[in-house]
C-alpha cells in the first residue's frame, strides 16, 4: 500500500528538493524494512535490491522516461502524444518538446 502511494504522480516529484526527496526514501526504506520483517534500526543491507524495487529518484527518472517513450511511439494518452512533435534536420530526426512557463 505504501509503495503504491509512493509511485501514484511520482513523475510529477521530478526536480523536487534533495531533503523531500530524502524524506520520500526514509518512507520507502521503513516499508522494506516492514516487508522484510526487520526492526526499525536493523542495517538495511541491500532489501531494495532484494525486493527488486528501485530507489525513489531512480523511480521518478524511469516514470518521466516511460511517459516519454509511450508519447513519442503512439502509446500514451492523445493529451501527452499531442504534446511531442518531431523536427526533420537532414537525415536526422529530432524530438521537439514545447516550452511551458511555471510560476
Amino acid at each position: 500500500m505504501v509503495v503504491s502511494c509512493l509511485d501514484y504522480c511520482n513523475a510529477l516529484y521530478f526536480g523536487i528538493s534533495q531533503k523531500l526527496l530524502l524524506q520520500l526514501q526514509q518512507i520507502q526504506n521503513a516499508a522494506s524494512k516492514l516487508v522484510m520483517g526487520k526492526y526499525k534500526y536493523s542495517h538495511m543491507n541491500d532489501d531494495l535490491n532484494t525486493l527488486h524495487w528501485l530507489t525513489i529518484k531512480k523511480r521518478i527518472i524511469f516514470k518521466v522516461a516511460l511517459l516519454v517513450y509511450k508519447s513519442v511511439n503512439g502509446l500514451a494518452p492523445p493529451y501527452l502524444y499531442e504534446l511531442f512533435g518531431f523536427v526533420s534536420h537532414g537525415s536526422s530526426v529530432r524530438l521537439d518538446v514545447p516550452r511551458t512557463q511555471t510560476k
